[in-house]
């Protein structure tokens, strides 16, 4: 290993690695089909920043709330 490289995190003892794709559960992630875009990274990037800001306006708005008296 490198000496400044960073090391595999410790694995949790009940922590489980899938082998396959479930089938069935709630665990299941949405894929959304890109046809027509042209740049797709930059449209989910675009899209973690606008979740990036609803947190950000999120946490200002519980701020300003907490400071109003009463």
């Amino acid at each position: 290993m490198q000496p400044k490289s960073i090391p595999e995190p410790v694995r949790v003892e009940h922590e489980r690695t899938l082998t396959a794709f479930p089938e069935s559960g709630n665990n299941f992630v949405t894929v959304t089909a890109l046809n027509g875009v042209q740049d797709p990274l930059a449209l989910l990037e675009a899209l973690a920043f606008v979740q990036d800001c609803a947190v950000a306006l999120a946490a200002f708005e519980r701020l300003q709330a907490a400071k109003k008296p009463g």
